[in-house]
C-alpha cells in the first residue's frame, strides 16, 4: 500500500491548482485535464514502486510532467528508468532513511517489526503476568509490584508500545498527539525499571547466553530499547506529516520517571535510618526512630525484618542491609507492634488477587515463640468444663481445644500463649491420638522440650508440649495438625486458687489466650460447663444457672480477655480445712487456713506508665484514677516515652489535680519500658514493702536493654525486693515479663472492665484500713486418721496441688532448683523447671527417659452427661421411695 505524506499531497495540490489557473482562460475542460493529471501522477508514483511518497518524490514526478498547455493532452508517461542510486538519495537524513527503507527486502522488514512486537509488547506483558501470578522476583530479588500504581505503570509499557506498533503499521496519515505522549510515558517507566534492575543485568545476560534463562530480568532493558526504537519511527512519521515534532515528549518521559523515583526513595532512606537506630549515641538512635515514623517505608522495614532486601542487595552508598534483629527492634519502636503481626510484604498485592499464600513457611516450628499466624490453621472447638469451690477457695477447669488445618499441602503446628488465673498451675495435659486419650509425662523443662522437638520436628509425629512462659503464663504447642482438613484435639487441666475480697466473697478469673498463630472458625463459640458449690452473685449474659450447674455458650471473645471474673458467695466458709497428701512418703496432711490481716500502706509507690501507642486511648482515664493514690507513702511516676520522663508529686498535691500540670508526651510507636522498670526498682528497693505498679500496652518485643534489668533487679531476692503489679491494657504477650519467670510479680489479668477501674481496684488494696483475706497452706502439725470427725473438714486434692505449687516457688526463690524439680514432678505440675509432653508411642517415651503419668492420678471433671444421669437416677429413686411409702400407708 502506497502512502503519501502531507507535504507531498500539498505539493501535488498546489501543482494542480496552478494547472487549473493556467487552463481556465483558454476555455479548456479544466476539471477533466486536472483529473487526468492526477491519474498520471499516481501512476508514475506506482511505477516507481514507492511505498512512502515524500515531497521530494512528488517534485521529481511533477518535474518530469512539466506544465500543461491549453487544449493539449498530457503525453503518456514514459517507462520508468532503472532505479539509480544517485537519483534516490535525498537532501536530508529522513529522506535517506525512506530511500533505504524502500530498498530493504520485505522479509527483513517483517523481522524488524516482529522483534519490536516481541521485545516491546509480548515480553514485558508476559513478565508482568508471571510476576503477578508467581511473585517470583519478589521472593528472590525485589518486589517490583508493591501496589496498583506500579502495576498500572508497568502495564503502560506494553500497551503504549502495542498502540504505536499498530498505528505505524496501518495508519497512513497524521499521528495523534496522545500516541506521541504515551510513548514518552512508556520510555520513562522502562528507563526507571532498567535502572532498578541494573545490578542484576550482567548476571541475567550471562544466564541467557550460557544457560538459556534470565530473560525476565532483562525485560525492562529490552522493552526500553524497543520503546526508543518505536520513538524513532514515530519521530520520522511526525516530521513527514507536519514538518516538525510535537512538543511534550520529554515531559511525558520525565514525569513518571520522577514519580517512581520519589516512590522508591524511602527504601534506601529506611535502611540508612535503621542502621542508625543501633548507634552508640542515644540521641542519634532516637532521631533515626523519629525519622522512620515520619518518612520510613513500612514495606522496606518488613523486608529487613524477614531477612529480605528490597530494591538492591547493597544500596547506592555501598552499605549492606541491616541485620534482621536490629530491623525488628526498629519496627516495634516505630509502629508499636511486632513485625510478625504483618505478612511478608511480597505477598500483599498477590494476596489481594487471591494468588498468594501467607506465612507458607513456619520458621518457628518447635521453637519457644508463637510467631506469626499460619494460613489455613483454625480453632474449631473451645470447651471448658470445671468445678469451683468458693468455700475452700480453689477451682479446677479442663480446657478442650480442637484445631483444624485447611492448608492443601503443609502440616501445621498450633501454638498459643495462655494466661492462667492468678496463682494457677497446669496439672493435666491430654492428647487424643486416633480417638484415644493419652496422658502427658512430666519432666525437666529441657528434657520435655528436647523430646518434643525430636518427635515433632524430626519424626513429625503427634506430640503436644506445655511449658511456662512467664508468671501465670504457659506456652502450648501441638504438632502436626494434618493438612487438607486434618484435626488435632487436646485438653489442658488448670488448678487455680480463688481470690478473696473478704471472708464472704471469692472471685474466679478465667484463663485466656494472649497470643496465637491460628485463626478462628467463623461460627466458633466458647462452651462452658461449671459445677459451683456456692452460687455466683451475678450470672454473665449467655450463661444459665440450674441448681449448682452454670452452663451455656458465649462469644469467642471470652478467650481473649472479654470475660468478667465470677463472684461467688461464701456462706459458711471454713477457716481451716485439711487434705491428705497421698503423694508423700508417709501419712502427711496439708492444712489450709483463712487468714485476714490489715493491708498496710506501702512506704513507697512507684508508678510506670507506658507511652506506647497501645496506651493512647487509656492514658487520660488512667491518670485520673491515679488521684486516688494514698497520701501516706512516697510516690514517683515514670513515663516511658522516647526519653524517660520522671515526676515526683508532692503528697499534699496527691489528691488534687497534680496531673493537670504535667505534660505527658504523645503516646506513639512502641516504647522501651526497661529503663523505667530499672529506675523504679532502684528507687522502690530502698524501703522494704514497697510496690511498683506497671500500667502498659502490649509488650510483644524483647528490648535490647533487658540484660540491664535482669542484672540490676534480682526480682524476688531479699526482703527489700518490691512487689511488681503488672496491669496490661489488653490481653497480649509480654516479652519482658516472660524473663521474670520466678519474680515477685502479681499479674492482674485483663477482663471486660475498663483499665481505669482495674487501676482503682489495685489502689484500693493499698488504702489504709482495708483488710486482706487470703488462704495460707502448709503442712499440718500432726497426722490424722482421715475420719470426718478428726479432720474437721476434709478438702480436695487440689488444695495439695496448690500447696505444692507455692512450695516450688519458695524453693526457686531459695535457689534450690533440684528440690523444686523433684517436687514439681511428684505432684505433676508445669513450673519454671518442669514441663509436660504427650508423645505418641511408648518407645518415644523410653528413648527420651520419660514416663507418662498414671491416668488414675490426674484430676478429672465428671462429664455433664454423667451428672445428668446421676440426677435422673436419684430422682427416680426418690419418686419410687415416695410411691412405696404411700402404698405402705
Amino acid at each position: 500500500m502506497m502512502t503519501w505524506t502531507l507535504s507531498a499531497r500539498d505539493c501535488v495540490e498546489r501543482y494542480l491548482e496552478d494547472s487549473r489557473a493556467r487552463l481556465g482562460p483558454v476555455g479548456a475542460d479544466v476539471e477533466e485535464v486536472v483529473a487526468d493529471l492526477r491519474r498520471h501522477i499516481e501512476a508514475e508514483a506506482s511505477l516507481r514502486q514507492l511505498q512512502v511518497v515524500t515531497e521530494e518524490d512528488a517534485r521529481a514526478i511533477l518535474a518530469m510532467l512539466g506544465h500543461p498547455v491549453a487544449g493539449a493532452t498530457p503525453s503518456p508517461p514514459s517507462p520508468p528508468s532503472p532505479p539509480s542510486r544517485h537519483v534516490e538519495l535525498r537532501s536530508n537524513s529522513e529522506s535517506t532513511d525512506a530511500a533505504l527503507q524502500t530498498r530493504r527486502p520485505r522479509w527483513m522488514e517483517m523481522i524488524g517489526w516482529g522483534l519490536l512486537l516481541f521485545f516491546g509488547v509480548l515480553l514485558p506483558l508476559g513478565t508482568l503476568i508471571t510476576e503477578m501470578v508467581t511473585h517470583m522476583c519478589a521472593e528472590v530479588l525485589m518486589d517490583p509490584l508493591p501496589d496498583w500504581i506500579h502495576v498500572v505503570a508497568v502495564a503502560w509499557v506494553p500497551l503504549a508500545n502495542l498502540a504505536s506498533w499498530a498505528v505505524l503499521r496501518r495508519v497512513p496519515f497524521v499521528l495523534p498527539r496522545w500516541l506521541w505522549l504515551a510513548n514518552g510515558v512508556a520510555a520513562g517507566v522502562a528507563l526507571f525499571y532498567s535502572i532498578l534492575f541494573l545490578p542484576f543485568t550482567p548476571i541475567a545476560a550471562i544466564g541467557v547466553v550460557f544457560y538459556g534463562f534470565g530473560l525476565l530480568p532483562l525485560s525492562p532493558l529490552l522493552s526500553m530499547l524497543a520503546t526508543w526504537r518505536l520513538r524513532s519511527h514515530l519521530k520520522r512519521r511526525q516530521t513527514e506529516c507536519v514538518g516538525h515534532l510535537t512538543w511534550g515528549w520529554g515531559w511525558a518521559m520525565g514525569m513518571p520517571l520522577l514519580a517512581l523515583c520519589l516512590v522508591a526513595l524511602p527504601a534506601p532512606l529506611t535502611r540508612y535510618w535503621v542502621e542508625h537506630t543501633g548507634a552508640g549515641s542515644e540521641q542519634e538512635s532516637l532521631s533515626a526512630i523519629r525519622r522512620l515514623r515520619a518518612f520510613g517505608s513500612e514495606e522496606e522495614l518488613l523486608n529487613l525484618c524477614y531477612g529480605r532486601q528490597d530494591r538492591f542487595a547493597i544500596d547506592l552508598l555501598g552499605r549492606s542491609a541491616p541485620k534482621p534483629d536490629q530491623a525488628r527492634q526498629a519496627y516495634y519502636r516505630v509502629y508499636g507492634r511486632p513485625f510478625n503481626a504483618s505478612p511478608p510484604p511480597f505477598a500483599r498485592f498477590s494476596r489481594r488477587l487471591g494468588m498468594g499464600d501467607e506465612f507458607e513457611w513456619d520458621s518457628a516450628l518447635g521453637g519457644d515463640s508463637v510467631a506469626g499466624q499460619l494460613r489455613g490453621l483454625r480453632l474449631t472447638q473451645s470447651r471448658m468444663d470445671g468445678r469451683c469451690n468458693a468455700e475452700d477457695g480453689w477451682a479446677y477447669s479442663e480446657w478442650i481445644l480442637e484445631f483444624k488445618n485447611d492448608h492443601e499441602r503443609s502440616a501445621r503446628e498450633a501454638r498459643a500463649q495462655i494466661q492462667l488465673p492468678p496463682g494457677g498451675v497446669v496439672t493435666r495435659l491430654t492428647l487424643w491420638v486416633n480417638g484415644e486419650e493419652r496422658e502427658a509425662a512430666f519432666g525437666k523443662r529441657e528434657q520435655v522440650r528436647q523430646a518434643y522437638q525430636q518427635v515433632a520436628v524430626v519424626q513429625r509425629r503427634d506430640p503436644v508440649l506445655v511449658t511456662t512462659s512467664g508468671p501465670d503464663r504457659v506456652l502450648l504447642q501441638c504438632f502436626p495438625v494434618p493438612a487438607a482438613g486434618g484435626t488435632m484435639k487436646i485438653r489442658l487441666g488448670i488448678t487455680a486458687p480463688m481470690a478473696l475480697r473478704n471472708p464472704a466473697s471469692a472471685s474466679l478469673a478465667w484463663p485466656l489466650i494472649l497470643e496465637r498463630n491460628f485463626g478462628l472458625e467463623g461460627d466458633v463459640r466458647h462452651s462452658l460447663w461449671m459445677e459451683c458449690v456456692s452460687p455466683p452473685r451475678e450470672v454473665p449474659p449467655g450463661l444459665l444457672l440450674e441448681g449448682h450447674m452454670l452452663h451455656g455458650q458465649v462469644s469467642a471473645t471470652w478467650l481473649f480477655g472479654a470475660a468478667v471474673p465470677l463472684e461467688f458467695v461464701r456462706s459458711h466458709g471454713h477457716s481451716i480445712v485439711r487434705a491428705r497428701d497421698r503423694r508423700s512418703d508417709g501419712e502427711r496432711w496439708i492444712e489450709q487456713s483463712l487468714q485476714s490481716s490489715p493491708e498496710t500502706i506501702p512506704p513507697r509507690i512507684a508508678i510506670l506508665l507506658d507511652g506506647s501507642v497501645g496506651m493512647r486511648s487509656h492514658l487520660p482515664a488512667v491518670i485520673q484514677a491515679l488521684r486516688r493514690l494514698p497520701t501516706g507513702s512516697d510516690l514517683k511516676v515514670w513515663y516511658a516515652s522516647d526519653s524517660l520522663v520522671e515526676f515526683h508529686p508532692e503528697a499534699k498535691d496527691r489528691q488534687r489535680a497534680w496531673v493537670d500540670s504535667v505534660s505527658f508526651p504523645r503516646a506513639e510507636g512502641g516504647q522501651d519500658n526497661v529503663p523505667g522498670l530499672t529506675a523504679a526498682l532502684g528507687w522502690a528497693s530502698a524501703k522494704p514493702g514497697s510496690v511498683i505498679l506497671w500500667i502498659h500496652g502490649p509488650q510483644r518485643m524483647l528490648p535490647s536493654t533487658i540484660d540491664s534489668l535482669l542484672q540490676a533487679s534480682l526480682w524476688g531476692q531479699g526482703p527489700a525486693s518490691p512487689t511488681l503489679f503488672d496491669l496490661p491494657t489488653e490481653a497480649a504477650a509480654n516479652r519482658i515479663l516472660e524473663k521474670l519467670d520466678a519474680a515477685n510479680v502479681v499479674c492482674i489479668p485483663p477482663d471486660s472492665r475498663k483499665v481505669a477501674s482495674r487501676v482503682e481496684a489495685v489502689i484500693q488494696r493499698w488504702t489504709a484500713g482495708e483488710g486482706q483475706c487470703r488462704f495460707v497452706r502448709g503442712l499440718a502439725s500432726k497426722t490424722f486418721s482421715g475420719s470426718a470427725e478428726e479432720v474437721d473438714v476434709p478438702a480436695s486434692s487440689h488444695v495439695v496441688r496448690l500447696w505444692a505449687w507455692a512450695e516450688v516457688r519458695r524453693l526457686l526463690e531459695s535457689k534450690e532448683p533440684s528440690k523444686a524439680l523433684e517436687l514439681a514432678m511428684r505432684y505433676q505440675l508445669v513450673t519454671p523447671v518442669s514441663g509436660a509432653v504427650v508423645l505418641e508411642t511408648a518407645s518415644q517415651y523410653l528413648s527420651n527417659g520419660l514416663t507418662p503419668v498414671d491416668p488414675g492420678s490426674v484430676p478429672t471433671v465428671p462429664e455433664p452427661s454423667l451428672w445428668a444421669m446421676l440426677g435422673i437416677g436419684l430422682g427416680a429413686i426418690f419418686l419410687g421411695h415416695r410411691a412405696a411409702k404411700k402404698r405402705f400407708l
